[in-house]
């Protein structure tokens, strides 16, 4: 009789944890969504922009995270993060000095090159 119930308890705190995981992850997502504004800085082989006060859009398609920029910025699209323990910063996946993206609720941080394509932003909500 208490394997019995030691089994159920065992599985009701699996159940509990992944119930719990899976709602902190969908809440903790929607805080790093939406708009940044701030400095931003794009270089490709035939434009250049720095830009003051320019918005920054961040959405989220499944697991991968999408950044639209404005005027002809190319857009960062299909990254993904990792977070924080604490649940409060996310850094792209595999960052280094040339591909970084670090994203807090009120900061956006972007230093990134990828193909001949070169980004900066350095946002706030």
């Amino acid at each position: 009789m208490k394997s019995i119930a030691g089994t159920f308890g065992i599985l009701g705190l699996i159940f509990l944890f992944f119930h719990t995981c899976s709602s902190d992850e969908a809440n903790g997502a929607e805080m790093f969504i939406g708009e940044y504004i701030g400095s931003v800085y794009y270089l490709n082989s035939e434009l250049q922009y720095a830009l003051e006060d320019a918005p920054v859009i961040v959405s989220k398609s499944g697991e991968y995270w999408n950044f639209e920029f404005s005027n002809e910025i190319a857009g960062l699209d299909s990254i993904l993060f990792d977070v924080s323990s604490d649940g409060k910063v996310m850094m792209n996946v595999n960052a280094d000095e040339s591909q970084m993206i670090r994203l807090t609720n009120n900061t956006l941080q972007i230093i990134y090159s990828l193909e001949g394509q070169y980004w900066t932003a350095f946002c706030t909500r």
